[in-house]
C-alpha cells in the first residue's frame, strides 16, 4: 500500500513538473553526479532532507526567512548556528526593499547571537579603487578593433567594431581585508576594482556569494561572510578575481596581471595572492608565467588582513552579462596577451619560425554544456583525419603545445578555447556556438590576436528562432547544450581546408 501511494504521488508530481531538473541539479551538484533523475532523488531522499524542488519553493523559503526577520524581537531568534545560511538568505531578501538604517539595526541584533571572530556582517559603501587608495597609471593600448565573426552559411553580417580597452594601472590600498579570496574591504567600504564584477548586475560569472545590493541603491551592499581562519600579511598583490577557478577567465583576465606586478614591484616582490581552489593547470600556468615569484594561496573561508595590498588592473573587460551586446565585452589587451604568449611559448619550446603546423585537432568537450550529437560530430571529423582531444586532463604546457601545433582547430566555445592565444598564425579555427550566442565575439578576438582565420558554426536548438540571438535575455538558455549539423560541419571544414 505504501509503495502504491509513493508511486501515485510521484506520477502526479511528475505530471505537474514540480521538480525542476535544471534548478535541482544546479543547486545540488551531488545529485547531478549521483546518476538519479531529479524527480527520483527528490521523492526518495530530497523531500526528507529539506531540499528545494524548484525556483518557486526557493522563493517561498527565502520569503519565510524574511518574515522571520520581521517578527517582534522578543519572539524571534535570528541566528541558528546549525543553519546559518537561513539567516543570510533572510537578510539578503530583506535587503531588496529595506533601507540601510533598518539593515544596520537588524545586523546588530543578529550579531548578539553570533560567536565572536567568525562572521563579517555589515552594510558597506561601494567605492572605486582609486578612491580607496593610491593609483599608479601605466602605459597600455587604448582600444581594440575587430570584426564580428562570420557564421558559416550566413551572408551579409560582418561588422567592424572598436572597443575601449580598460586603462592599465596598479593601485595600493592600505589596511585592507580580503574575503572569499578576492573581494576587498577597507573599513566600511567595498573596494570595486574589477569592472566586470559589478554586484548590481543580475548575473555575473563567479557571482558574489557574500554580498547583496541594498534595495535600489547604487552604492550600498550588505555583506555576510562566515570565516574559520584569520591571516595577516604585511603586503601582497591580489591576482585572483571573481572567476579565478575558471580556466578561461584565469588565462585572459587574471594571469596577465602578473606583468604590471613584475614591472612595478620587482624590487620588493610581495607574494601573489591567489584563490586556493584553482585547478592544477592554473597553478602550473602561474609558475610558468611568474617564475619563482612568491605565491600565497587564500582559502574561501579565510579572512585575510593585508597592511599594504597592491591591486593590478584587469586587462580585459569581459562581463558575462546578456543585458549588453556581446561585442562590447570582447576587447583584449594585446600587450598583456603578448607577454603571456611569449613566456608560455618559451617554456613550451614553441617557435613560429618552424615548419607550418600540420595537425587537424578537434577539442572535444566532455563536461558542462555540450554538443548533443557529439559522437556523430567526432565520426565526421575522424573521417576528415582529425585527432579528437580532451584538454581536461592535460597540463598547461601540454595545452600550449597542442594549440601551437594545430593547422586546423575545431571545437565548441568554452574554457579550452582561451588557448587560441597560443596558436600559430597560420592556424584556421572553426568554433561551435549555441544559436543564441552567434554574436559572441571574445574567442574571435583571441583568434585575431593570434593571427588566425576564424569561423563560427551556429548550433541547433529546439527553442531557437531567427533573431533570438539579439533578443534572448535568458542566461540558462544561452548555456544549454545544442546540436551541430553534420552537413554544415563537413562543409565548413572543407571550406577551410580549401583555403590552406
Amino acid at each position: 500500500m505504501r509503495n502504491m501511494e509513493q508511486f501515485l504521488r510521484r506520477c502526479v508530481v511528475n505530471a505537474l513538473n514540480f521538480v525542476d531538473e535544471k534548478f535541482y541539479f544546479r543547486e545540488y551538484p551531488d545529485v547531478a553526479a549521483s546518476g538519479m533523475s531529479a524527480a527520483e532523488h527528490f521523492h526518495r531522499f530530497g523531500l526528507a532532507e529539506g531540499r528545494l524542488p524548484n525556483r518557486f519553493r526557493m522563493w517561498w523559503w527565502r520569503r519565510q526567512q524574511y518574515r522571520l526577520l520581521r517578527v517582534k524581537p522578543e519572539r524571534r531568534k535570528l541566528y541558528d548556528p546549525e543553519m546559518p545560511d537561513l539567516t543570510r538568505d533572510g537578510l539578503f531578501y530583506l535587503a531588496r526593499t529595506a533601507s540601510a538604517t533598518k539593515l544596520h539595526k537588524m545586523i546588530r541584533e543578529i550579531l548578539i547571537d553570533v560567536p565572536p571572530d567568525s562572521l563579517v556582517c555589515k552594510v558597506l559603501r561601494r567605492v572605486r579603487v582609486q578612491d580607496a587608495g593610491e593609483m599608479r597609471r601605466l602605459p597600455g593600448p587604448a582600444s581594440f578593433g575587430f570584426i564580428e565573426p562570420p557564421v558559416y552559411g550566413e551572408i551579409g553580417r560582418q561588422i567592424h567594431r572598436v572597443v575601449d580597452v580598460p586603462e592599465s594601472w596598479i593601485a595600493t590600498v592600505r589596511q585592507a581585508s580580503v574575503i572569499g579570496g578576492f573581494q576587498v574591504l577597507k573599513n566600511d567600504w567595498l573596494v570595486q576594482y574589477e569592472p566586470a564584477a559589478d554586484q548590481r548586475k543580475g548575473f555575473v560569472a563567479g557571482i558574489w556569494p557574500f554580498l547583496h545590493v541594498v534595495g535600489k541603491s547604487r552604492n550600498r551592499v550588505v555583506a555576510w561572510f562566515r570565516y574559520d581562519h584569520v591571516e595577516n600579511l604585511e603586503a601582497g598583490i591580489l591576482l585572483s578575481g571573481r572567476c579565478s577557478p575558471n580556466y578561461f577567465h584565469w588565462l585572459i583576465e587574471y594571469l596577465p596581471r602578473v606583468q604590471p606586478a613584475m614591472t612595478q614591484l620587482d624590487k620588493v616582490r610581495p607574494p601573489l595572492l591567489v584563490d586556493a581552489d584553482m585547478y592544477p593547470q592554473e597553478f602550473e600556468s602561474l609558475a610558468v608565467i611568474a617564475g619563482d615569484w612568491p605565491i600565497h594561496k587564500v582559502r574561501k573561508a579565510t579572512l585575510l588582513h593585508v597592511d599594504t595590498l597592491h591591486i593590478p588592473s584587469i586587462p580585459t573587460y569581459h562581463p558575462d552579462s546578456i543585458d549588453m551586446p556581446f561585442w562590447k565585452g570582447s576587447a583584449v589587451n594585446v600587450d598583456s596577451l603578448k607577454f603571456l604568449r611569449e613566456r608560455a611559448w618559451a617554456a613550451a619550446g614553441v617557435s613560429v619560425d618552424a615548419a607550418p603546423p600540420t595537425r587537424r585537432i578537434y577539442v572535444a568537450r566532455r563536461q558542462g554544456r555540450n554538443v548533443t550529437n557529439g559522437e556523430e560530430v567526432e565520426a565526421v571529423l575522424r573521417g576528415l583525419d582529425f585527432e579528437v582531444v580532451d584538454t581536461a586532463g592535460m597540463s598547461f604546457i601540454e595545452q600550449v603545445r597542442l594549440f601551437a601545433s594545430a593547422a586546423v582547430l575545431v571545437g565548441a566555445v568554452g574554457a579550452a578555447f582561451s588557448n587560441l592565444v597560443f596558436c600559430d598564425p597560420r592556424c584556421k579555427v572553426i568554433c561551435f556556438v549555441s544559436p543564441f550566442g552567434k554574436r559572441y565575439s571574445m574567442q574571435a578576438s583571441l583568434a585575431q590576436f593570434a593571427g588566425c582565420e576564424y569561423m563560427l558554426i551556429a548550433g541547433q536548438h529546439p527553442r531557437y528562432s531567427p533573431g533570438a540571438e539579439d533578443t534572448n535575455r535568458d542566461v540558462n538558455l544561452l548555456q544549454e547544450s545544442f546540436g551541430i549539423s553534420k552537413d554544415e560541419l563537413e562543409g565548413a571544414v572543407r571550406h577551410m581546408l580549401g583555403r590552406q
